[in-house]
């Protein structure tokens, strides 16, 4: 079974693109730290992980809309990797989380709340989500990944 879950900050706001025969997604990376103690010293080590995003469909609007760089973000999907040949004839691999489902966790790292209607946005947005049909997938292939 191939799935995953992340939770992190992004690290920009999304880059929403159409692809020729009309499919729509949104790419975007999600910065995940971790902290922990150097056993010679006992300072602290923070590492950050940067791992590739993309939401396709509706769902990509919709995450486009309404999240926004160093927003909180959790999401749930599958490893996608992909090969290509460079030039000079070498191979390489990418890969990068689809996103299949997401939740509006809180918004930007400071959590401040401009207002109340702002508050109310996530919970709304993530029944419209749910609203959206189950069945809208896509077949991802190569071309369509940006990374």
């Amino acid at each position: 079974m191939n799935q995953t879950t992340l939770c992190g900050y992004l690290g920009k706001d999304f880059e929403l693109v159409y692809t020729p025969n009309g499919n729509t997604y949104a790419k975007n990376s999600l910065g995940i730290t971790q902290i922990r103690k150097d056993k010679s010293n006992g300072n602290e080590i923070k590492h950050t992980d940067w791992i590739p995003i993309v939401i396709f469909g509706s769902k990509a609007e919709i995450a486009n809309k309404y999240l926004k760089k160093g927003d909180r973000f959790l999401g749930s999907g599958r490893i996608h990797t992909s090969t290509y040949t460079k030039d000079n004839g070498e191979t390489n691999y990418s890969w990068q989380v689809v996103i299949s489902n997401f939740e509006f966790v809180n918004n930007k790292q400071n959590n401040e709340i401009e207002s109340k209607e702002q508050e109310k946005t996530p919970e709304i947005i993530n029944k419209q989500q749910d609203n959206i049909k189950q069945d809208e997938t896509f077949e991802v292939t190569d071309e369509m990944i940006p990374f």
